[in-house]
């Protein structure tokens, strides 16, 4: 993956029939609610994206996330604690048999997918049923899983975390910024630079 100047990460490379995409980021955030997901558009992807199957399309079949507090400089890291995902909402879903609700169902063979609408920018957003608190900082790790269909990844993620739950899901249009849209919502949003574990 190539980490891209607005944050998000570009796939590259030959594309597997399963894929599961590790992201780590560290928040310089005391306390996190939420997390977004952007499902982004791109020249480079087939129809533009956002999946990297030849359709457009992608199946998220799971999406993960862990915490723990960034370590301090000399210091091993902390043990990661997984967090529980509630209130799973995205801008579109194909059906109600690939809903967004199945990315955090723990079933691989269920999905999150977005057909017939492609070529487009697309976003999920989930909510911790309890906050992640860690003064000086949280470090997350967010897995993305690609299981239910062959070589339907993301082509261009991004992850945006907030302190409060609430995340809009209103996608980015090329005359909006995504920031806006959050700090219109009220939102405390940092956009954050995903940083990609060994591997992608």
């Amino acid at each position: 993956c190539v980490s891209l100047p607005d944050g998000a990460l570009l796939a590259s490379g030959a594309v597997a029939d399963q894929e599961v995409y590790t992201i780590v980021i560290d928040a310089p955030l005391d306390e996190i609610g939420g997390l977004r997901l952007d499902a982004l558009a791109a020249p480079s992807l087939p129809r533009g994206g956002p999946g990297r199957v030849a359709p457009g399309n992608f199946a998220l079949s799971n999406l993960t996330v862990s915490a723990a507090a960034i370590p301090a400089a000399g210091q091993p890291a902390a043990r990661a604690v997984p967090v529980k995902l509630v209130n799973p909402r995205a801008d579109f879903s194909q059906s109600p048999q690939l809903d967004v609700a199945n990315a955090i169902d723990a079933n691989p063979s269920s999905a999150w997918a977005i057909d017939p609408r492609v070529g487009a920018a697309h976003v999920a957003a989930f909510d911790f049923e309890t906050p992640v608190r860690h003064p000086g900082g949280v470090r997350l790790t967010v897995k993305l899983e690609f299981r239910n269909n062959a070589r339907h990844a993301i082509g261009r993620p991004r992850l945006t975390v907030a302190a409060a739950a609430g995340l809009p899901v209103e996608p980015v249009t090329p005359d909006r910024d995504p920031l806006d849209i959050e700090r219109q919502e009220r939102a405390r949003v940092l956009e954050l630079l995903a940083i990609p574990a060994a591997g992608h």
